[in-house]
């Protein structure tokens, strides 16, 4: 493509990147107009490969790293796009598994840039943008985009999905998606496209019409998940995956391995097979390879952060759980992963915007001692803050620390079971201190 040939071996990847970063003083702006015109600049590559579109509060991700798993291992080229990322800017877009490299970041950031200056486009619309044409660039049989806020006006929302996924909703980002459950449902519903399948993974009856309405207004093919689609966990594993049987109405799979745990997560990949049932017939994906992909969930895709094991004994474990819902489902998980471990020391740090006193109540009942921490951005709560909450709130065993990497390192050294979660931020820095100290 012409307007991305001018890249020079001399660039800084470093350098970009910084620069693409200092987008986020746009913060979170929803609306298509900016990212229509960076994609009309960079060719129109939104609509050079079909896709599958999935929007939701928490499950999505996981979601979006099973269905690309699995066509992978089907032979399609798969293009996955997610965020955040934790450790590199790369993990977001992938190809087959593999993380964009920095010579093609560099190749397709550096034209671009001027363009986001020109119509001070934030850093997502940019990053979508980059994905995009890097997708057409690689010619991608089939893309798993992943929203990154909301849903109608979300900048990956200028896509025309072969089918689009909603997963489980909570109240997050009210600021930009509304206060209740049922105006934050009406965002996400927003990204059913017309004549367009939609697998809804939201189970609570309460929001069903919400989506009705949409799918019909669009006449879109409504699936949601009922009695034909089952899923049960045969077995957890100590190394945190599981074994599952799952039913839909086109398939019958018994004994499952999941390189993920958790209930949430055998949810999450029953909404995967149930969208796979719903791919046009150029799409064939056998049982086999449902196997082979969510077996190899975490290695193919680099999922990472979801209950992921740093180390068995004692165990270490790293969540990016970061609102009430996922802290919930993460004390669930852990009961089950663990049942003889009944207290767990945990290190916490969340952003401000966070309801802080909910999830801590979660967590206090499974937390043998707290360490307060915050990670080094200026969302973080401070430590301190988040340590008088946890004292009010009934937490007699708990202290706080300076940084991400005192706190992880103060509860090593108890060796006891250790829970890292809160934040993608809080994960970013708790896999640096324990890469470093490996």
């Amino acid at each position: 493509m012409n307007n991305i040939q001018n890249f020079s071996d001399s660039t800084s990847v470093a350098a970009l990147l910084q620069e693409l970063y200092g987008f986020r003083r746009f913060g979170m702006r929803p609306g298509l107009a900016t990212i229509a015109r960076l994609l009309e600049f960079l060719g129109q590559p939104h609509t050079q490969f079909p896709a599958i579109h999935i929007a939701g509060t928490n499950g999505k991700g996981s979601v979006a790293a099973l269905l690309a798993a699995t066509l992978s291992a089907a032979g399609y080229r798969t293009g996955l796009y997610t965020s955040p990322h934790i450790r590199r800017f790369n993990e977001r877009i992938r190809v087959d598994g593999k993380p964009i490299g920095d010579d093609e970041i560099a190749a397709l950031v550096e034209p671009l840039l001027p363009q986001v200056r020109r119509f001070k486009g934030t850093f997502f619309e940019a990053t979508t943008a980059i994905a995009f044409r890097f997708f057409a660039d690689r010619n991608v049989d089939i893309a798993i985009i992943e929203t990154g806020l909301g849903g109608r006006l979300d900048a990956t929302n200028v896509i025309d999905p072969l089918l689009c996924i909603i997963t489980a909703i909570d109240v997050d980002h009210a600021a930009y998606l509304g206060d209740t459950l049922a105006a934050i449902a009406a965002e996400k519903a927003a990204i059913i496209k017309r004549g367009r399948p939609a697998v809804i993974g939201e189970p609570r009856a309460a929001l069903a019409a919400i989506f009705e309405e949409e799918a019909a207004g669009k006449q879109a093919a409504l699936i949601q998940l009922d009695t034909a689609h089952r899923v049960s966990i045969r077995a957890s594993q100590p190394d945190a995956t599981m074994t599952l049987d799952i039913q839909s109405p086109r398939r019958s799979l018994a004994d499952v391995q999941l390189d993920l745990c958790g209930q949430h997560q055998a949810r999450n990949a029953l909404i995967s097979v149930a969208a796979l049932d719903q791919l046009p017939a150029e799409f064939r994906v056998d049982d086999s390879h449902i196997r082979q992909g969510f077996a190899h969930v975490r290695r193919h895709m680099g999922l990472r952060g979801r209950i992921e094991l740093l180390r068995q004994t004692p165990t270490v474990l790293l969540d990016v759980a970061h609102n009430p819902a996922g802290i919930r489902a993460l004390a669930a998980s852990l009961r089950e992963l663990a049942p003889e471990t009944s207290r767990w020391h945990i290190v916490f740090g969340l952003m401000q915007d966070k309801p802080a006193e909910s999830m801590l109540e979660s967590l206090r009942p499974i937390c043998e001692r707290l360490y307060c921490c915050a990670a080094r951005t200026e969302r973080a709560l401070p430590a301190a803050d988040l340590l008088s909450m946890a004292r009010a709130g009934g937490f007699e065993r708990c202290e706080a620390y300076s940084s991400v990497p005192l706190a992880v390192e103060a509860a090593l050294r108890c060796a006891e079971p250790l829970v890292i979660c809160g934040s993608f931020y809080l994960a970013d820095e708790a896999l640096a201190y324990w890469e470093e100290r490996r």
